[in-house]
């Protein structure tokens, strides 16, 4: 979701987008981490290594995008607005404010 936030790129050039949020950490992914990287030392000088790989420096850069509002996190991308919120036992996460609440885990986007 942070990678199509920050609008991030996929292999063949076109933007991470709905489609490539699958839940699996393959080619498109490491690209699109990688574009991302790029992106953010380009624009905040935060001295990542581009290696395609979501570790504690690369997600302690994207932690300077989180704000905290009354039991929900929004992750403020420069393309999109991503908002999580945990509930039950369960993640939520809501786009632009123009979506209802989806019910998100580590392999599916369903609905809610």
């Amino acid at each position: 979701m942070l990678l199509w936030a920050d609008g991030a790129k996929e292999r063949n050039g076109t933007a991470f987008d709905w489609s490539d949020i699958d839940g699996k950490y393959g080619p498109d992914t490491t690209y699109a981490v990688k574009s991302w990287q790029k992106l953010y030392n380009s624009r905040l000088g935060a001295g990542l290594v581009v290696d395609g790989k979501a570790g504690p420096k690369t997600l302690g850069a994207a932690d300077a995008s989180l704000y905290a509002d009354g039991g929900t996190v929004t992750f403020q991308g420069w393309k999109h607005d991503v908002t999580f919120k945990r509930s039950g036992g369960k993640y939520y996460l809501k786009v632009n404010n123009s979506r209802g609440w989806k019910l998100a885990s580590y392999n599916t986007l369903n609905v809610v």
